[in-house]
């Protein structure tokens, strides 16, 4: 009975003694802890006649991010007709337009569940290789709006981007969008085309 006894004592203290000394598994950085989302709008007024493009990434993962951010990436904008006629912009701290928790001094951000960070810059519609969107457009009267001067044909521009927020994890890769609007030669501050209707304003 004790030898009994024995074995079984011997055989519990055996698999003890080996599952300690099992290593424990490597930690693995979280993979997928961000959304991105790429988006431009046309603007038009006395100050400015451009593009603003940007982007958002969303913290999704559920705890805080803490540490040095890298905070660099590229957004593209490619007009939908001629798809060689686009422009690059490589993103860094600078094209930063808010961060709730961000030090631009020591370059640490602080990012919780949930919260967003977005990069945005203006574009004046010139290629990378340095054609410009006005002189590839036509022009005619905008019926609703003497003076003024719109394309013949509605421009359509997507936005992709991709961003390295922080070395150990991936690079964000944005839900490209696309945006469709009218060009307008320049600034015309228009009459009402119609009661409680304004244009320009």
């Amino acid at each position: 009975m004790k030898s009994g006894l024995l074995v079984v004592c011997l055989f519990v203290g055996a698999i003890t003694d080996l599952s300690c000394k099992e290593p424990l598994p490597a930690y693995n950085d979280p993979v997928e802890v961000f959304d991105a989302y790429a988006y431009g709008l046309y603007a038009i007024s006395l100050q400015e006649n451009a593009v603003k493009a940007y982007m958002t990434i969303v913290n999704t993962y559920d705890e805080t991010f803490d540490g040095t951010a890298l905070l660099s990436g590229q957004l593209v904008i490619t007009w939908a007709k001629d798809v060689s006629f686009k422009k690059t912009v490589q993103l860094t701290a600078s094209h930063l337009i808010y961060a709730r928790n961000y030090n631009a001094g020591t370059g640490v951000l602080h990012l919780d569940p949930g919260d967003s960070i977005r990069f945005g810059f203006t574009w004046d519609m010139v290629a990378d290789d340095g054609r410009r969107l006005f002189s590839m457009m036509s022009f005619f009267p905008d019926p609703e709006c003497p003076g003024q001067f719109i394309s013949a044909e509605p421009i359509r521009l997507s936005f992709e981007g991709t961003a390295l927020i922080y070395s150990r994890t991936r690079t964000a890769v944005a839900q490209g969008s696309q945006t469709e609007f009218r060009l307008v030669r320049e600034f015309v501050r228009c009459r009402p085309a119609s009661p409680g209707r304004s244009w320009n304003d």
